[in-house]
C-alpha cells in the first residue's frame, strides 16, 4: 500500500468518528432540551409517572450536580413554566 491508501483510510476513521461524536451530541441535547415541553405535556394530561421514568438520569444528575439541577428547574419551572 501507498502512503496516500494509508492517509484516506485515516481521514475516513477520523469522519466517521467525528460524526458520531456529533449525532451522539444532537441527541443528548435534544433529550435534555425535551423536558421543558414533556413534562409541561404531561402535567396537562396528568400522567408523570412514565416521563419521571424517561428522565430519571436527569433527576439523578440534578441530585449530585448543583449547576446542572439550578438549569433544569430554571429551564422546566420559568421557560416552560411546565408546573403552575
Amino acid at each position: 500500500m501507498m502512503f496516500g491508501e494509508f492517509r484516506n483510510r485515516e481521514l475516513l476513521l477520523i469522519f466517521r468518528v467525528s460524526l458520531r461524536l456529533w449525532v451522539l451530541g444532537v441527541v443528548l441535547r435534544l433529550y435534555v432540551l425535551s423536558t421543558g415541553p414533556v413534562l409541561k405535556w404531561s402535567n396537562a394530561r396528568g400522567g408523570r409517572n412514565n416521563v419521571i421514568f424517561i428522565y430519571y438520569p436527569l433527576i439523578v444528575l440534578g441530585h449530585h450536580v448543583p449547576a446542572a439541577d439550578r438549569f433544569l428547574g430554571w429551564y422546566v419551572n420559568e421557560l416552560w413554566k411546565a408546573y403552575k
